[in-house]
């Protein structure tokens, strides 16, 4: 009686939803409800029980209790497969009694003891139903129970803290591992069972995987662009360490240039200085030895005149005027042409010693600034030598720094080359872990399904020979062709 009443309600609810548009919520409901009843059909059904042999005496079962363990926490998807090494055809398992199939795992069955107890659920028939059941039944017999119907529940009914935060991908892989007891020929059986509900998402893994080696990607783009900030960085020091350097040598030099300036500019003033000086003195001895010649030229003049008075005092008396007029006047001009001459030969005198004097001062300035204009030409010529010096140190200096950048630089790309292949490799790895887990679940399914494929291939065959011998007989009785197929089936026996 349950059984039919579910079927009626899986009826029932499959037909009331077929005539209306149902949500993605609605319809996963519906759908587990479906499966549930059909499940509970299937269970109740006589080709699912365990075959039992006729020397054992019955076992009465009161009742079995399937048990799901909700799964709050993470599970392993494959870890926990089974792994056998076995004959893929073993007697042993052929023969072997396997339990029947699990049930379905109802995910929403929590939310809706929440919304039943929130919501106070209306009188139905169950209820009465059941009473009645209770009043009428005996003790031995078992308790039937009559499923309640679905409970409609507004959406406004349900508070927002009991709404799900995120919404379920329908394509998410769920492992469900469940434990059940139950008992096969008198002895009580306890089997774990995992399921991988949801289909193999290979398009998600591969999103993963290149989202993966984004992530590998931007991380070597991180560390190239990081590197080459770090290269940057040190050129941008060593040209301004090259600059300083650079600077700091074209001002010592200049300093030096300037000193040197200043003290050859301090020294040939000094040396005008002195020449001027020894000039002034100079002409000052000149003109004192000029006015001292002078005086002893108009000395001896006056001395020649008194020997020419004496010479004419020694004349007679009537001579002596006229010799000593004539005479005077004679001196007086040779005198005076002698004095000229004097004054010329002083004055050429005086003008060839200042001659020489200035173009002795100009020989020794010219020698200073000759000698400055030497230590000038050293000073151009070391700045020049230090400044290739410094050219030199900075091309080497920057042929280390651009060869170890250029190391740096490879190393980095052999780490990335060998990280990016080490993740390659693991990714390569999970894919044929993946892969081989995939053979074995559909090596383990094969085998539990391969006996049932073996019944019925063999009924087909038995009924495709039961035909095949109810054409070829010529008698259409059936008896005859029933004892010739037990006939066929019987081992033959050798003589």
């Amino acid at each position: 009686q349950q059984i039919n009443l579910e079927a009626n309600r899986a009826s029932s609810t499959q037909s009331a939803q077929a005539t209306r548009p149902l949500t993605s919520r609605a319809a996963a409901m519906s759908t587990v409800t479906m499966v549930q009843s059909a499940d509970r059909v299937s269970l109740a059904s006589s080709d699912y029980a365990p075959s039992r042999q006729s020397s054992t005496p019955p076992v009465t079962i009161k009742s079995i209790e399937v048990r799901l363990k909700p799964s709050t926490k993470e599970y392993a998807y494959f870890d926990n497969i089974e792994r056998t090494n076995t004959e893929y055809f073993a007697d042993s398992q052929l023969d072997a009694t396997r339990p029947p199939p699990d049930p379905p795992v109802d995910y929403e069955e929590k939310r809706r003891e929440r919304k039943k107890k929130m919501v106070e659920p209306p009188v139905s028939a169950s209820s009465t139903l059941s009473k009645e059941s209770k009043d009428s039944s005996t003790p031995s017999e078992p308790m039937q129970k009559i499923p309640e119907p679905p409970v409609k529940i507004r959406p406004q009914a349900i508070p927002k803290d009991e709404k799900p935060v995120f919404k379920r991908n329908p394509y998410r892989q769920t492992v469900t591992k469940k434990t059940r007891t139950y008992v096969v020929d008198g002895v009580e059986v306890t089997s774990t069972t995992m399921h991988v509900l949801g289909r193999q998402q290979n398009l998600q893994l591969r999103r993963q995987e290149m989202q993966e080696l984004k992530r590998v990607q931007r991380e070597e783009s991180r560390q190239i662009q990081e590197l080459e900030s770090q290269a940057s960085h040190q050129n941008e020091l060593q040209e301004k360490k090259q600059v300083q350097e650079k600077s700091n040598m074209h001002r010592q030099y200049e300093m030096d240039m300037d000193s040197l300036m200043r003290k050859q500019k301090r020294e040939i003033e000094d040396a005008e200085r002195l020449q001027e000086e020894e000039l002034r003195t100079t002409s000052k001895r000149l003109k004192y030895e000029q006015e001292k010649d002078l005086q002893a030229f108009q000395n001896r003049l006056k001395q020649e005149m008194k020997i020419m008075k004496q010479e004419v005092e020694m004349l007679p008396r009537a001579q002596r005027k006229d010799a000593l007029k004539h005479r005077k006047e004679r001196a007086e001009e040779m005198n005076l042409q002698k004095e000229q001459d004097f004054h010329v030969q002083l004055r050429m005198n005086a003008e060839a010693s200042i001659a020489r004097m200035r173009a002795k001062h100009k020989e020794k300035i010219a020698q200073l600034e000759r000698q400055f204009l030497e230590q000038k030409h050293m000073l151009l010529r070391a700045k020049e030598g230090s400044e290739w010096e410094l050219e030199d140190k900075v091309m080497s200096e920057r042929y280390v720094l651009h060869r170890r950048l250029l190391k740096d630089k490879f190393f980095l790309l052999r780490t990335q080359m060998l990280a990016r292949q080490q993740k390659e490799l693991q990714q390569a790895q999970k894919l044929h872990a993946r892969e081989e887990e995939e053979l074995i679940r559909a090596l383990a399914t094969d085998r539990k399904r391969l006996p049932k494929m073996l019944r019925g291939e063999a009924k087909t065959r038995s009924a495709m020979y039961k035909e095949s011998l109810r054409i070829s007989m010529a008698d259409p009785s059936g008896g005859d062709i029933n004892d010739s197929c037990v006939a066929s089936t019987r081992p033959r026996r050798r003589g």
